[in-house]
């Protein structure tokens, strides 16, 4: 029974996440704003686990559901690192600091280049594939599709949101006394960086 096959997951990934938003941050983070992001970050993060295992149980006779589970991967990818930079903001701020009312204005690129993901059946901006092959069962399949202008837009919003957060959290955090640990996150941004590139080349040993 498919609904079986989902349910369990969902109720773990919802137990995963009720742990992560209802002990760790409402008992610790006192700020509001810095604890709603950070229980928004953990629900992407969850949802982006849930629909991951949920899309290897879809049947390949479900093409349709099979892209649109794809899709939906780019929820979390593109929602994360603009929620991170937004939080980045409010490090060693006062505790009411809220940000100004045009910050929230960061995350209109963010919806319109969901939007654009989701939609991308009716004009392939995002993913391009052979014609006639849209409703196959492998057009998912890495090396079956192709990439439009809209993918390298989005890509570029993530690097972005997360590099300026990453710079923003150096700039703004106390003294270190051993600068080599400065150097560690950007050392896990590299290799983010070299996970992205090699996955969109599909390198051999990848495989």
């Amino acid at each position: 029974n498919l609904f079986v096959t989902f349910l369990r997951p969902f109720l773990f990934y919802i137990g995963l996440l009720s742990g992560m938003g209802g002990f760790l941050f409402q008992k610790r983070i006192i700020q509001k704003e810095p604890r709603r992001c950070l229980i928004m970050i953990a629900a992407m993060m969850v949802f982006w686990m849930l629909i991951r295992m949920c899309k290897f149980e879809i049947p390949y006779e479900m093409p349709t559901a099979l892209r649109y589970a794809w899709y939906l991967y780019y929820i979390p990818m593109v929602l994360l690192p603009t929620v991170s930079l937004y939080l980045a903001f409010y490090i060693r701020q006062p505790e009411n600091y809220k940000l100004p009312e045009r910050r929230c204005l960061l995350f209109c690129p963010a919806l319109f280049l969901i939007g654009i993901v989701l939609t991308n059946d009716l004009h392939q901006l995002v993913f391009t594939f052979p014609e006639g092959r849209l409703g196959e069962a492998a057009s998912y399949e890495v090396g079956v599709y192709g990439y439009g202008a809209m993918y390298y837009a989005i890509v570029a919003w993530d690097l972005g949101c997360l590099l300026a957060a990453l710079l923003i959290i150096l700039l703004r955090c106390r003294k270190i006394k051993n600068r080599k640990m400065l150097w560690m996150p950007f050392g896990a941004y590299g290799l983010s960086v070299v996970y992205g590139i090699a996955y969109y080349l599909n390198l051999p040993f990848w495989k």
